[in-house]
């Protein structure tokens, strides 16, 4: 009987914290990148083409408070890379690194102008099996906003 008891505790603490974890988990994250560094290769014929690469790292600091840490603090970095399928379409991949995980991204070149959707399509740690979109805006002053719109598989 004592072992029957002991084992319904360790099932319902269990459940807790897997539930707790799950609630911890974001739905939405605001972001604002600014780019450290990048990098690119042209391939012949110059200017753009198929082939060419685009690389580029970002910090990003929090938009409002998140993770923990106050409006403009440092929350992580990103890196991805565009390549060219043709002069004006490519495709872009990469991963961001937030408290706590990371988030993948990949799919089809945004609309020029420093903007639109990419599809996430995974994670790690907190944002494991994370799925959902990435949205990018750039405001007429330069400032790229990165929201990640995020939902998770089920907890069984």
């Amino acid at each position: 009987m004592r072992a029957l008891i002991l084992l319904i505790v360790v099932v319902v603490v269990l459940v807790a914290l897997g539930s707790s974890s799950a609630a911890s988990r974001p739905d939405l994250v605001h972001l604002v990148s600014i780019t450290t560094s990048g990098k690119t290769t042209d391939t012949p014929p110059k200017g753009p083409s198929k082939g060419d690469t685009f690389t580029t790292t970002s910090r990003l600091l929090n938009i409002r408070a998140q993770f923990g840490k106050p409006k403009g603090a440092v929350v992580g970095s990103d890196r991805g890379t565009v390549v060219l399928t043709s002069a004006r379409a490519g495709s872009v991949r990469g991963v961001t690194k937030l408290p706590g995980g990371t988030l993948s991204f990949r799919g089809p070149l945004p609309a020029s102008g420093g903007g639109g959707t990419i599809r996430v399509v995974g994670g790690t740690g907190v944002f494991a099996g994370a799925r959902g979109m990435l949205t990018i805006t750039t405001s007429q002053s330069g400032v790229v906003v990165n929201v990640y719109t995020l939902s998770y598989p089920a907890v069984a």
